[in-house]
């Protein structure tokens, strides 16, 4: 039976093949004020010295679970399930959260017992660790967010804390959606309780541009999947389908956006066949971006630079 600690903050952090960022994630997971963390590492199916790392640095700090490679939902779902808090908190093993993230989500759940999930704003960094931009603390909404989460999303991963009572209502993360776990979790989250803000960053998220996100056939099942899943959702609760626009539209900016911001980071690093071909990839797909001055500015010196002559 499963004995929950009130007031501790649970940290689950799942791993696939991630070592090299991974300490960073775990020392500022061990590093937080709040007086009371477990932190609980999903090692799903990783081939790469994971477990070497753990067990010689953080075995008698850490709850350690080994698992055959299921992917990021059984991950975050088998961490759910071994963790003991009142309250759980998802960090990617590529990013680090600030030292007061856990005091500061959790006292605000505290505070509002009408709250699911608090969020707060993020630093966003390079692969190096470097901080080159931030979130929005001004436009974080709190209240009944449900409807507003199909229109956009408002924080990532490593920025929240659920209160686990929840998730009797909400369910854990589908292991069927190959991409956009995250996002159909917390919409059914937001369906059952209240989110809130908390104005002050909590996390510093990391810039990697192979990640899973940029698999984007991978990414079409699932935006496919996604909207199905929440057709049926909405129906069976009495909500306006006149939701799934709203999410379709969202969801089929991803691309664009994404590579005109992976453009820009290509063309700071001075790669500039890949920020051009990037960018002609993000306006092609999205003509609208050519309104901005910036899109143009790295179109034009990335190819004054030879982007053309060296890209493919």
């Amino acid at each position: 039976m499963l004995i929950v600690v009130s007031g501790r903050v649970s940290i689950i952090i799942p791993a696939y093949n991630s070592s090299a960022y991974l300490c960073e994630a775990i020392d500022s997971a061990l590093g937080q004020t709040h007086s009371d963390v477990e932190v609980v590492v999903v090692n799903d199916g990783s081939t790469d010295d994971t477990d070497s790392i753990i067990e010689s640095r953080y075995m008698d700090r850490i709850t350690y679970i080994q698992q055959p490679n299921a992917g990021l939902s059984a991950a975050r779902n088998a961490g759910i399930l071994a963790s003991t808090g009142e309250f759980i908190s998802f960090l990617d093993a590529d990013d680090r959260i600030l030292p007061e993230m856990a005091e500061n989500l959790s006292n605000k759940l505290a505070d509002h017992q009408e709250c699911g999930l608090a969020y707060g704003g993020w630093y966003q960094i390079n692969q190096t660790g470097e901080r080159y931009g931030e979130s929005d603390l001004d436009n974080a909404p709190s209240g009944r967010v449900f409807h507003e989460l199909f229109k956009r999303g408002l924080f990532e991963v490593g920025t929240l804390m659920l209160r686990r009572s929840i998730l009797a209502k909400s369910g854990l993360f589908d292991p069927a959606l190959p991409q956009l776990e995250d996002r159909d979790m917390w919409m059914r989250v937001a369906f059952y309780a209240d989110f809130i803000s908390v104005p002050v960053h909590v996390a510093e998220i990391r810039s990697v541009t192979n990640s899973m996100s940029r698999n984007w056939a991978q990414r079409k099942v699932a935006n496919d999947l996604l909207v199905r899943k929440m057709h049926t959702f909405l129906r069976s609760k009495g909500q306006p389908l006149s939701l799934l626009t709203h999410l379709r539209r969202n969801l089929n900016r991803h691309y664009p956006a994404q590579c005109v911001q992976d453009a820009f980071k290509s063309y700071w690093a001075a790669d500039y066949s890949t920020a051009w071909r990037k960018m002609l990839r993000g306006v092609i797909a999205s003509p609208g971006y050519l309104r901005n001055r910036g899109v143009w500015a790295v179109l034009v010196k990335s190819v004054m630079r030879g982007g053309m002559n060296n890209g493919s």
